[in-house]
This record gives structure tokens, sequence and C-alpha cells, in this order.
């Protein structure tokens, strides 16, 4: 995981995540806001020899502002593509794991925050 910094203190995080699509590891970096909801998603490396259309800005643009309070779900909040169903799970899970584990590690749970 990363920590971005502004002028202002955390800008933001980014995590990087490995999830199997039907053989392979699709590896994609998830930005997530200080406020916990989806900047924006990148495939960085796709290993599988189909559905390479999850790596286009149509599909990956569905995630954005997006929070763990969204089922983050294909067929749910998340469409995928005819052809790319496995792929379009993988990086929907990884979206969801990666906000989670960013609330986890570095956002308080809404009821403890601190004056």
């Amino acid at each position: 995981m990363f920590i971005g910094h502004g002028k202002e203190g955390v800008d933001g995080y980014a995590v990087i995540m490995n999830e199997i699509g039907k053989h392979e590891y699709i590896t994609f970096i998830v930005g997530v806001s200080p406020k916990g909801e989806i900047r924006d998603v990148a495939v960085m490396d796709y290993r599988e020899t189909r559905g390479w259309e999850v790596k286009e800005q149509r599909f990956l643009r569905q995630f954005r502002g997006k929070s763990l309070a969204d089922p983050i779900t294909v067929d749910r909040d998340i469409v995928n593509y005819t052809g790319a169903t496995l792929s379009s799970h993988a990086i929907a899970r990884g979206v969801k794991k990666a906000l989670s584990l960013v609330q986890a590690f570095y956002l308080q749970p809404a009821g403890n925050k601190q004056p």
C-alpha cells in the first residue's frame, strides 16, 4: 500500500492487487480517497489470453466514487463484459478487498472518530 501526501496531509491511498482471472493473475492498482471512495482503477498487467476488455476505461470507470457501502459486485452495480466475466469478477473482488484494506489500516471506523 502507498500513501499520497499533499499540502493538507494525506491526499489518498493506492493499493496494488493481484486477483486470479480464469487461470492467471491480473495485477491492478486501486486509488482510494481519504474518505474511503474509489478514485480510479488501472490494470497494470493482464496475463490472460481472453477478457482483456477489462483494461478499458469504460469498464474501469464504473468503480469511481464507490465505497464499502456499495456492493461492488458484478450484476449488481458493476456491468461485466461478455467474454470477460471471470476477469470482471476478479477486478470487482479485488477493488472491494482494496477498500477493506484501506479502511482497516488507515481509516477510522465511522463510530470511532476522535475529537
